[in-house]
């Protein structure tokens, strides 16, 4: 599982960022936090997204959502 915060001006955003993380591991996992595809993260790929600013609870429960639909996926 990757978290990805990214919001480059002119550089790598979460999109292109996932696109390549894909093409070395298909089955990889992304949550994107404060990234303009947030709305419709799962659109784009990521299984969940937090916004800024968060709590450290915030962060375990997308993680855990993360994780559990990677879990149920497998099954």
């Amino acid at each position: 599982m990757v978290v990805l915060d990214l919001v480059v001006r002119g550089g790598m955003g979460g999109i292109e960022t996932l696109v390549r993380l894909r093409s070395i591991d298909p089955a990889v996992r992304a949550l994107v936090i404060n990234d303009p595809v947030m709305a419709r993260c799962r659109a784009f790929g990521f299984m969940a997204a937090v916004a800024k600013p968060f709590t450290a609870a915030d962060i375990e429960d997308a993680v855990r959502r993360v994780v559990d639909a990677g879990l149920a996926g497998s099954a």
